[in-house]
């Protein structure tokens, strides 16, 4: 049995097709539309603007509206993979969003910042192999943690009164 050209045209074109209509589907939503894209980070708390810009850039992409959605990221099945992982994350938390949580999950959310940078959880490797600029200094962590430890002192203060 030989393979004609033609037929594998006519394959490769219907594995195209097909691989754009699944590229339609969102199966977690259609994460790209945030209506809080241009909110700014962590409103309401005393994060700096270089503090916000860290967290911006270490955690924004799943963790707020305003992912950088790269170019591989609108192609099924990687399309979904993407999707699914920014929707986890943005469930667990999502700094576009902080304004909307009661103190004591803001207090909880900052507890759980501060566990993940000191075990080196967050950012997660895997995803600083395809995005090194999410990577954070030594420094960096450090100042996070402590913002984080101080605004949860912040809040609790705040939630006693």
């Amino acid at each position: 049995m030989t393979i004609s050209t033609r037929s594998v045209g006519i394959a490769m074109a219907g594995l195209m097709l097909a691989i754009a209509v699944l590229s339609l589907v969102h199966p977690w939503g259609e994460m790209r539309n945030g209506a809080d894209a241009k909110a700014e980070l962590l409103q309401g708390s005393t994060a700096t603007v270089p503090l916000r810009a860290t967290l911006e850039r270490g955690c924004g992409n799943c963790h707020s509206e305003r992912t950088q959605w790269p170019a591989y990221s609108r192609v099924a099945p990687v399309s979904w993979l993407v999707e699914h992982d920014v929707h986890e994350g943005r469930e667990h938390m999502n700094l576009s969003r902080w304004q909307q949580y009661s103190n004591d999950e803001r207090i909880d959310l900052l507890s759980r910042i501060v566990t993940q940078l000191r075990q080196a959880k967050m950012p997660p490797k895997p995803y600083l192999l395809m995005h090194a600029e999410a990577r954070l200094s030594a420094e960096e962590q450090e100042q996070l943690r402590a913002w984080a430890r101080a605004e949860r002192s912040r809040l609790k203060a705040q939630s006693s009164k």
